[in-house]
């Protein structure tokens, strides 16, 4: 149609993680230092009945998309004994974001979980969904993104949330 345009990508807010399980790392500062890769963000809670249906789907996720440039970080704001205890009997393959504040699910504007965040290797989030109906294609989509325009990047990452600056 005459007119239309695809709605913009918005850009990832530069978050970090403070504390990482089954991870060669034990943070990360900004999710900026993963790029190039495409990033899977997982909210989920041990407590979440949901979030523990999709376990079996999301490590077939990361099992498909290993060796690829493909970053699966489950995030939940419990802490890492409630986490480690959890993972006795329920093996996740996803790096583990610890994050007790719950900073990343407010920057990413997560109301309710499980919820799954794709971000591009441009640093674009494409994709906000339920874990229930994320599939390996929506990622394929990411790994395919074309670069943003020059005048498109943000100079120094993204406007805070909330600050009323124009968005890219």
């Amino acid at each position: 149609m005459a007119g239309c345009s695809a709605k913009p990508l918005e850009w990832a807010p530069e978050a970090g993680v403070p504390a990482l399980l089954q991870a060669p790392v034990q943070k990360i500062v900004s999710l900026k230092d993963l790029r190039p890769n495409v990033i899977v963000l997982e909210f989920w809670a041990t407590w979440c009945g949901p979030c523990r249906a999709t376990l079996p789907h999301m490590n077939k996720m990361v099992d498909k998309f290993q060796g690829q440039p493909v970053r699966f970080l489950s995030i939940t704001n419990e802490s890492a004994g409630t986490v480690q205890e959890f993972l006795k009997d329920h093996p996740m393959k996803a790096w583990i974001g610890l994050d007790p504040a719950g900073e990343v699910s407010s920057l990413f504007r997560v109301r309710s979980i499980p919820q799954v965040v794709v971000i591009d290797p441009f640093g674009r989030v494409t994709l906000r969904i339920s874990t229930s109906w994320f599939y390996a294609s929506d990622i394929e989509k990411a790994l395919k993104a074309k670069p943003p325009l020059p005048e498109a990047r943000p100079e120094s990452g993204p406007p805070p949330p909330g600050s009323g600056a124009p968005r890219p």
